[in-house]
């Protein structure tokens, strides 16, 4: 994933977070959009249901990782020192 990727500055940190979170989101949002727009068939069938569900359960696992790969980098620096 793209937040996995280390990067020096924080402004290097910012954009591979806004990345990660424009990748994750803007495809659900555009299904979502086109299931109201025009996908009768799969709308009725609760195609929206399911993409939320699968959406929130992809951002849930994303959280998870997240916090596991940061407890795991915290415990390998030095305490005090740079402050960010």
């Amino acid at each position: 994933m793209v937040t996995v990727r280390p990067a020096l500055t924080p402004m290097g940190r910012v954009t591979a977070s806004l990345a990660s979170l424009s990748l994750r989101l803007f495809p659900a949002l555009m299904a979502l959009g086109w299931l109201q727009a025009g996908g009768t068939d799969l709308r009725a069938a609760g195609a929206a249901e399911l993409l939320v569900i699968f959406y929130l359960a992809m951002l849930a696992a994303e959280i998870v990782r997240t916090i596991i790969i940061s407890s795991r980098g915290s415990r390998s620096r030095p305490s005090g020192g740079d402050v960010i």
